[in-house]
C-alpha cells in the first residue's frame, strides 16, 4: 500500500473515530482485507472507505446494543448520569408509572419544555437526552401514555408520571413473541445474571 493509500486509511479512521468516539480493531482489518476490493491508493476512494467504516461500526453497534438489550450479562453504565452532566442540559429525571397497576414502566429526563407540552397535551413528553430533542412517547409508534398525574418530590428535583398506555406498550424493544414490552425493566438481577421476566424470552 502507497503513502497516498495509507493517508487515505488514516483520515477516514479519524472520520470514523469522530463519529463513533471508540476503535475497532477487526473494522481496520475488514477495511483492508481482500473481500472489499478497491484501490487504496486512489484519493477518489476516500469517500467509499467512509462508507465502509460506517457501515461496519454501525453494524457492531447494533450488535453491541442487541447484546445490552437482549442478554443475560449485566453491563450496568454507572456514566450515564455524568455524560448528561457533560452535556450541559438542563434536565430532571422522572419515573414513569403505571396508574393503575404502579408498575414502573421507564425512567426518563425532562425540560421545562416537556414538562409544559405534558401538563398542555396531556401526553407524557420528555426530552431525549441523545438526539437533544423533545420526545413526544408514541408520536412515531402509537405507543403513547396519557398523562393522568405529575407528582414532584421532596427536593423538586425528579418527577413522577402516572400514565396509561394507549398502544401496544412502553418500550422500544419486544419479546419473543415480536411484541413491545410494556415496561422497560423487564429483567430481574440475580446473582449477578438476568433472567428475564417476559413469558418465552
Amino acid at each position: 500500500m502507497g503513502t497516498q493509500g495509507r493517508q487515505t486509511l488514516a483520515v477516514a479512521a479519524r472520520h470514523w473515530r469522530t463519529i463513533f468516539g471508540w476503535g475497532r480493531i477487526r473494522l481496520r482489518v475488514a477495511i483492508i482485507s481482500p473481500a472489499d476490493t478497491f484501490n487504496a491508493d486512489d484519493s477518489q476512494n476516500l469517500g467509499r472507505t467512509k462508507l465502509l467504516l460506517d457501515k461496519f461500526a454501525r453494524s457492531g453497534k447494533l450488535e453491541e446494543m442487541k447484546e445490552l438489550e437482549d442478554g443475560k450479562d449485566l453491563q450496568l453504565d454507572f456514566t450515564k448520569l455524568q455524560k448528561i452532566a457533560k452535556t450541559g442540559l438542563p434536565v430532571l429525571p422522572v419515573v414513569v408509572q403505571d396508574a393503575d397497576s404502579r408498575e414502573v414502566l421507564v425512567v426518563a429526563y425532562s425540560n421545562q419544555e416537556a414538562l409544559e407540552h405534558s401538563l398542555k397535551t396531556g401526553i407524557a413528553t420528555f426530552w431525549s437526552t441523545s438526539r437533544n430533542e423533545l420526545w413526544i412517547k408514541g408520536k412515531t409508534s402509537g405507543d403513547t401514555l396519557e398523562l393522568v398525574d405529575v407528582r414532584v418530590n421532596c427536593e423538586q428535583n425528579s418527577l413522577l408520571y402516572l400514565v396509561r398506555m394507549v398502544g401496544g406498550g412502553v418500550c422500544h424493544t419486544k419479546d419473543a413473541a415480536g411484541k413491545t414490552r410494556t415496561t422497560c425493566y423487564y429483567r430481574s438481577l440475580r446473582d449477578g445474571k438476568l433472567s428475564f421476566l417476559d413469558s418465552g424470552t
